[in-house]
């Protein structure tokens, strides 16, 4: 059974051209939505594999589709797609289940590793924010 996506982006022609993307690579989008509650509508009734989730959306931002998203379906893996780099919002997004966190910027080079990682059981966070998004453990004195 081939694998099966949502996209959920409140502008039209860049949630098109993410589809078109990912068609071209072989992967089947079951759904799109341009606002968070159309998402979470949309997954609870396909129950896709995969939900690719703006942040910033109407109605429900992309965290907040993602929780519900995941709650309704868990077996959905929710991936966040955004302009976004700042730490907190990636610390936010993992804290609320994502496993990925993919910039609009490198989506035509990583959304598809993005998910092929995160179907195969691990997560994906894009390159150039790995090295912020993590605090470093601090050190205390005995």
């Amino acid at each position: 059974m081939p694998l099966s996506i949502i996209l959920a982006d409140d502008h039209t022609g860049f949630r098109a051209a993410i589809g078109d993307h990912l068609r071209a690579r072989g992967l089947t989008v079951v759904g799109e939505a341009a606002d968070g509650g159309e998402a979470v509508q949309l997954a609870l009734h396909l129950r896709p594999d995969i939900a690719v989730l703006d942040l910033s959306m109407p109605v429900l931002n992309g965290i907040e589709a993602g929780v519900a998203i995941c709650n309704g379906s868990p077996s959905t893996k929710a991936i966040l797609l955004t302009m976004h780099h700042e730490d907190e919002y990636v610390r936010l997004a993992g804290d609320a289940g994502f496993v990925g966190y993919v910039l609009k910027s490198r989506a035509a080079f990583e959304l598809v590793e993005a998910i092929r990682q995160v179907v195969r059981g691990g997560a994906y966070i894009s390159p150039c924010l790995s090295r912020s998004a993590f605090r470093p453990c601090q050190q205390t004195e005995d």
